[in-house]
């Protein structure tokens, strides 16, 4: 709990008023989970982003696929909904190869895009099993 209070005081009087106000405040965190490594590939038919979105509000949590510049998929998100979230990639979508992976999360207010933390970017490697075709991965494998 944090709690502002405010002091306002007269030059040419002996008044002071003062007003207090209590609010709680929240972290809000964006993360992968401890398991993620983008030096693993993914299986064109099982791509499934995982994410962890902490923050005891209501969130909004977005995630761009290959530099998209709208959303590939959004998720609205109460303070009480569990933190750990997946976003699933289309099979249509992730082609064999490498992709890039932009994760964004945002304080909602009233459904509405309020303060935002530094997003999540990392590229990962999709294998399609049915090709020979090799993985050509330009990223420089950090993590």
């Amino acid at each position: 709990m944090s709690r502002v209070v405010l002091v306002a005081t007269q030059d040419n009087h002996n008044s002071t008023i003062t007003r207090s106000t209590s609010f709680s405040t929240s972290d809000l965190a964006l993360t992968t989970p401890a398991s993620f490594s983008n030096l693993t590939y993914f299986d064109y038919n099982q791509v499934q982003l995982d994410v962890t979105a902490k923050g005891n509000m209501d969130k909004i949590v977005e995630c761009y696929f290959d530099d998209m510049d709208v959303p590939y998929a959004t998720k609205n998100m109460s303070a009480s909904d569990i933190e750990d979230i997946s976003f699933d990639i289309d099979p249509n979508d992730a082609k064999n190869g490498y992709h890039t992976v932009e994760v964004r999360l945002y304080q909602s207010i009233d459904g509405k895009k309020g303060a935002e933390v530094d997003p999540l970017r990392f590229e990962i490697a999709v294998w399609d099993g049915r090709t020979q075709t090799p993985i050509i991965w330009l990223g420089d494998y950090k993590s």
